[in-house]
């Protein structure tokens, strides 16, 4: 059967891009799906990801019914960063089927390619600072927070398409469990020094404090693959994000002599 690709712009109805996932994941118990409120901010242009990017969605149906979807964007920031040429694409889901996925992939480096793009890479949901990489083990479990989730068969079918893998991306999981005696006396030592001092995130100043973060994030993170510095207006959206689900009892900000 004929899989006719869609092209929608950002910001247009989403309504079988964001629907098409409970058909996918219909019998996996881990999946969750993501907020519809989230996915069309971030498909959106007043996504300040935008102001440094360009993008477009596309749906696959089979007889009239959604059966995956898919992103194309281009980064200018990454462009720029790396010296290449490069297009991305993401929020890749498809059913089990290998016509399916080579359809949206074809149809990404297609729009790529007519922007002088000469390589696609992904997924990347939108950037490399949100979900990144194809889930390939650990489905047993649920996705964290920007985390992806996909079917066991999705990492074959892009390879079916011709890709191949770029990069391994971890994700680890720490059970939280008594703390061994060397550890305590470190914690114990580290705090009696006098130039050192420990407080939680201050929710009343989650855009000051979001920014101190970031700073140390960006300056920790500067030589690792993929990495691309937030710009300002994505800061504020992230710190307007965090608000909603922020602990500050599980945070830490360790200051040296101020």
């Amino acid at each position: 059967m004929t899989v006719e690709i869609r092209e929608l712009s950002l910001g247009a109805r989403l309504d079988d891009f964001l629907n098409v996932v409970d058909r996918i994941y219909a019998d996996d118990p881990q999946y969750v799906r993501p907020l519809d409120f989230d996915i069309k901010g971030r498909l959106s242009r007043k996504n300040p990801f935008f102001e440094h990017a360009e993008g477009t969605i596309f749906t696959a149906h089979r007889d009239g019914v959604c059966v995956g979807r898919a992103t194309a964007q281009i980064d200018r920031a990454w462009n720029e960063r790396y010296g290449e040429k490069t297009a991305f694409f993401g929020f890749f889901d498809t059913i089990d089927d290998v016509d399916v996925s080579r359809s949206l992939l074809n149809a990404a480096g297609a729009w790529a390619r007519k922007r002088g793009m000469s390589r696609l890479l992904g997924p990347m949901s939108l950037s490399s600072n949100e979900e990144m990489g194809c889930l390939v083990d650990g489905f047993d479990r649920p996705p964290m927070v920007l985390m992806p989730h996909h079917r066991a068969y999705q990492g074959g079918l892009i390879e079916a398409a011709g890709f191949t893998k770029a990069k391994d991306v971890y994700a680890w999981r720490y059970v939280v469990g008594g703390l061994p005696e060397r550890a305590k006396k470190a914690s114990q030592a580290i705090k009696a020094l006098p130039e050192i001092t420990a407080r939680h995130l201050d929710k009343s100043k989650v855009a000051e404090e979001v920014e101190l973060v970031m700073d140390i994030f960006n300056d920790a993170w500067s030589e690792n693959w993929g990495y691309v510095p937030m710009t300002r207006a994505e800061l504020s959206k992230l710190a307007d994000e965090f608000k909603l689900m922020l602990v500050p009892e599980l945070t830490y900000i360790v200051s040296i002599d101020g």
